[in-house]
């Protein structure tokens, strides 16, 4: 039994090693890479660029690589081309105190405090406004040398999927509100109408709950991008059914039910 018990704890030791070299592996701030878009900024001191430079900026995207920072169209920013990035707290470093020539803006909008829960990225392009860079929960802060202090939110994947369902959402809604103009003489159908529209609304709901019922402990996945992928899917079949009543049918057909004949 004492050789058993050995064997269980070293085997034990061996498991527990293998997680932890894993987990070394992984990095935990893959989070700065991808894209990110323009949330706010302020000036801290005079700028050469104009209100139409700005504007280029708040509509572009940041995207960060794993060896390149750049903005997706504008050209006013030149690229940082790294070999290395390094993640650092605030205040790793030989002057312990926020100051306005390192630091710029965010030493006079911040405290001590607030600036200890920042995050510094650096990298080892050469000298570049692009090599600012601050993170700040799920905000990244671009300290940009020509004077402004840039705050951008991450574009993640889930954003994207449910924009793309809320467009489709948007488009049902434009579809059934046509319809019940377009028959709104017919009451009996309308009263129809909004009561299979109800319906279909629980099953749609229902549906999405068995494909992808909602786990304890999902943490973080794809889960999300998943369901709103699935949502859109549903109600572009929904608009697809709708469109009928919109479309009409050829007069004579016998099975056409409350659908208008073309030209009636």
């Amino acid at each position: 039994m004492g050789n058993i018990k050995k064997i269980i704890i070293i085997g034990a030791l061996v498991l527990f090693s293998c997680y932890s070299n894993a987990q070394n592996k992984s990095n935990p701030n893959e989070f700065v890479y991808g894209k990110w878009k323009y949330f706010k900024h302020f000036d801290w001191r005079a700028t050469k660029y104009d209100i139409n430079d700005i504007k280029s900026i708040k509509s572009d995207t940041l995207i960060i690589e794993k060896n390149k920072i750049f903005f997706e169209n504008t050209k006013l920013i030149e690229p940082c081309i790294y070999s290395k990035i390094m993640f650092k707290s605030f205040f790793d470093r030989d002057d312990k105190e926020p100051n306005f020539v390192e630091d710029r803006a965010l030493a006079l909008k911040y405290t001590k405090e607030q600036l200890s829960t920042f995050q510094r990225i650096e990298t080892d392009c050469q000298y570049n406004c692009l090599n600012i860079l601050y993170l700040k929960q799920d905000t990244l802060i671009l300290n940009y040398c020509g004077g402004i202090t840039f705050f951008f939110t991450k574009l993640s994947i889930d954003n994207n999927s449910k924009s793309e369902y809320e467009k489709v959402d948007k488009e049902l809604n434009q579809v059934y509100q046509k319809i019940l103009q377009d028959y709104k003489s017919n009451t009996i159908f309308i009263k129809s109408m909004k009561e299979a529209q109800r319906q279909w609304v629980k099953f749609r709901d229902a549906q999405l709950k068995m494909k992808y019922p909602a786990y304890k402990n999902e943490g973080e996945s794809v889960l999300p991008m998943c369901r709103n992928y699935y949502l859109k899917e549903l109600t572009a079949n929904r608009i697809k059914e709708l469109n009928q009543w919109i479309d009409e049918v050829e007069e004579g057909g016998v099975c056409s039910g409350s659908i208008k004949f073309k030209g009636q």
